[in-house]
């Protein structure tokens, strides 16, 4: 305790990297998170619906999954568990993943019945990581 009040307390090399892990897998899903509501532009909704116009997005995070908000969601949950070293937050992104997930099935039932090209584009990607799930 003398060590934190004298300031001369370092955290062990260990922390220091999963923190730096956590603040870059932050940034990457800051990145993801923004990028991807810019391309959905006018796609985007809140609910299950279709806008005029509506239409398969490809592009960027896209072209490899179906749902990078929810994937960049998953990043940043994560990445404040290890910048904060909080198994808290660990915990808390348990019901935040069955949340997404269930929502990604019932947007994917709807979009494979409603949006026209959806179901060869559910074919060719994977739902939250690239080339893996």
């Amino acid at each position: 305790t003398l060590q934190l009040i004298q300031g001369s307390y370092s955290p062990p090399a260990q922390v220091v990297t999963l923190q730096m892990f956590g603040l870059m897998l932050s940034l990457i899903s800051l990145f993801i998170y923004v990028s991807s509501v810019l391309i959905m532009r006018d796609n985007w909704t809140t609910g299950l619906e279709l806008r005029k116009n509506h239409h398969v997005v490809k592009k960027l995070a896209y072209r490899y999954v179906r749902h990078p908000i929810y994937t960049a969601w998953f990043g940043i949950t994560i990445s404040i568990a290890l910048m904060l070293q909080s198994v808290l937050f660990l915990i808390i992104f348990i019901p935040i993943f069955i949340w997404y997930y269930f929502r990604a099935l019932e947007e994917e039932m709807f979009l494979k019945k409603q949006l026209r090209g959806y179901k060869n584009y559910w074919k060719h990607t994977k739902r939250f990581i690239p080339f893996i799930y």
